[in-house]
């Protein structure tokens, strides 16, 4: 009797030991997505995906995420639902990369002079006329984009 209990112990333990905790995502994943992200809205940038004001709206949800990630460090401990909080934010930022990356706006790669008007200004807003014409577009995040 004592040997079967001592032996169904042992193999609980034995069991126990050799099961993966589910410990979540550690630091390190974090870190690899946030590089990865960084890395995709460069290569936006250098391919011309990426418009200026699309690339400062990445950023600045890049350093949101980042900033939510060192309060939730502060404790020295990423609690499973702050770690399913960061998930959820690299998540959507990475369809906001994608969804600007595959828009139909294009960065301009040549600077076009404006037409002059009849007294030799490029711009006819100098003269209290009406302003140029843009087409505005909401972006994923919800702000406004111009597109001249």
């Amino acid at each position: 009797m004592k040997q079967s209990i001592t032996l169904t112990i042992a193999l609980v333990l034995a069991a126990a030991a050799t099961t993966p905790v589910f410990a979540g995502p550690r630091d390190h994943d974090f870190a690899e997505r946030r590089d990865n992200q960084a890395h995709r809205i460069e290569r936006g940038i250098e391919s011309g995906q990426l418009t200026r004001k699309e690339t400062k709206v990445l950023k600045k949800e890049q350093r949101r995420i980042a900033r939510l990630h060192r309060e939730f460090r502060e404790d020295r401990h990423l609690a499973r639902r702050e770690a399913r909080i960061l998930e959820r934010a690299y998540d959507e930022a990475s369809r906001h990369i994608r969804a600007f990356k595959h828009n139909e706006l294009q960065r301009r790669q040549v600077r076009y002079k404006l037409p002059r008007d009849r007294h030799g200004w490029g711009d006819s807003d100098r003269h209290g006329s009406a302003p140029r014409r843009t087409s505005c577009s909401i972006s994923p995040l919800g702000t406004w984009i111009e597109e001249f």
